[in-house]
């Protein structure tokens, strides 16, 4: 009779789809950009900062528009597709900036963003004018 039970939960278990990819973003990511080459880092305290054209930015302490400031990420993996916001925040917690996201992932080291930097609007789609793709070089 044991037997029966354990097919009766293992079974069951066995039949769900195995294609889910852990939502693990923390690492650095080149980035590639009409050409552009540039870096994004996501670490495991909840920062990110981003490097493009030798000009890094971002992390736990820089200046943001002459304000002491931190850069942080936060994800809701709930959704589909994944929402990410990426924030800029003064020393005083004021919201200086904020970009809204959203991301797909290719594999475990590969991932498509799709983001809007000049618009409150989170994008809903993938398209040539908002997306770019991640490669992890870098897993901390």
């Amino acid at each position: 009779m044991k037997k029966y039970i354990f097919l009766l939960f293992i079974i069951p278990m066995l039949s769900f789809n195995s294609d889910f990819i852990n939502i693990d973003i923390v690492g650095r990511w080149k980035v590639e950009d009409n050409g552009a080459l540039g870096f994004m880092t996501f670490d495991s305290e909840g920062y990110a900062s981003m490097e493009f054209e030798g000009k890094k930015m971002g992390g736990k302490n820089f200046l943001y528009e002459g304000k002491k400031a931190k850069m942080t990420y936060s994800l809701n993996t709930e959704k589909n597709p994944v929402k990410i916001d990426v924030i800029v925040t003064s020393e005083n917690n004021e919201i200086l900036r904020t970009m809204y996201g959203i991301i797909v992932f290719k594999d475990e080291n590969n991932m498509k963003l799709a983001a809007s930097f000049d618009s409150p609007e989170r994008p809903t789609e993938f398209n040539d004018d908002n997306t770019i793709n991640l490669t992890r070089i870098l897993k901390d």
